[in-house]
């Protein structure tokens, strides 16, 4: 009998986490986003490529990292890549460049169906360094906004 009880209530519990886990794809809700970060991006033009990696504290994600990289065209300038943030608590934000800006494609946890975008704001306290004749190491803060929906 007492088996019997714990399985009405492991389902009757499992049947209520599903509903809360849904409410937030049938119900999303865009949030405004303000990022302050430390950034370094290191560009390889020999490879057309670049690696990103970032810092900082967001009020939907706490503290988080954010790890990218793509291709860059002569100038240095980011024509495709990609990236995933990591928030405080382990969720994850994937994103994609598109349009000068960064669109959230969608995500783990409370992210698992987040829409919208990040600008980058800019530069402060910019420093770039030549490591050799096709490598150069940019590193800055900045302030991002934009709009989250989850």
């Amino acid at each position: 009998m007492l088996w019997h009880k714990w399985h009405i209530l492991s389902a009757l519990t499992v049947s209520l986490l599903l509903q809360g886990a849904s409410a937030s794809e049938k119900n999303p809700v865009q949030r405004p986003l303000r990022a302050m970060s430390d950034v370094t991006v290191v560009l390889d033009f020999a490879t057309s490529t670049y690696e990103s990696a970032e810092e900082g504290e967001c009020a939907h994600f706490g503290r988080y990292v954010n790890k990218g990289g793509g291709v860059i065209d002569a100038g240095g300038n980011p024509t495709s890549g990609g990236g995933i943030i990591t928030t405080a608590n382990g969720d994850q934000v994937f994103w994609q460049m598109a349009s000068g800006r960064a669109e959230i494609t969608g995500g783990s946890g409370r992210f698992e169906f987040a829409t919208g975008y990040m600008l980058p704001g800019p530069p402060q306290d910019m420093q770039m360094v030549w490591v050799d004749d096709h490598t150069l190491v940019i590193t800055y803060s900045t302030i991002g906004t934009g709009k989250i929906t989850y």
